[in-house]
């Protein structure tokens, strides 16, 4: 996204709803592997440990906790860890996306501070 805003036509309102979006989409795709796949099958134990930890804090936090999909190393196997707490998947969908798009909102504007 930074080469795309520094380098082309595409503005930055369109490089932050096609990042946002797609970044949404990988990361539902990862909540529904969560949701449709047995996670603790062939998970090493130290790792299921990490999504037995994950669900307790999905439960106490609820959706928000999502607002973090974009942190890397952690987005990931947090969005797999609310498929398999079996969060209601729009109220995934909609923290997913804010944290996203709030992560390349900041990005866009140091982006344009910078130029």
């Amino acid at each position: 996204m930074t080469a795309l805003y520094l380098k082309s036509d595409w503005s930055g309102g369109m490089l932050w709803l096609v990042a946002s979006v797609g970044n949404t989409l990988g990361g539902l795709l990862t909540f529904g592997m969560g949701r449709w796949f047995q996670v603790g099958v062939g998970v090493r134990e130290s790792r299921h440990r990490f999504y037995v930890r994950a669900q307790r804090w999905l439960r106490r936090w609820g959706g928000p906790a999502l607002l973090l999909s974009w942190v890397p190393l952690v987005g990931d196997p947090l969005c797999l860890a609310a498929g398999w707490s079996r969060l209601p998947w729009l109220s995934a969908l909609i923290w997913i996306f804010l944290g996203k798009a709030i992560r390349y909102g900041v990005l866009l504007v140091g982006l344009h501070m910078a130029a």
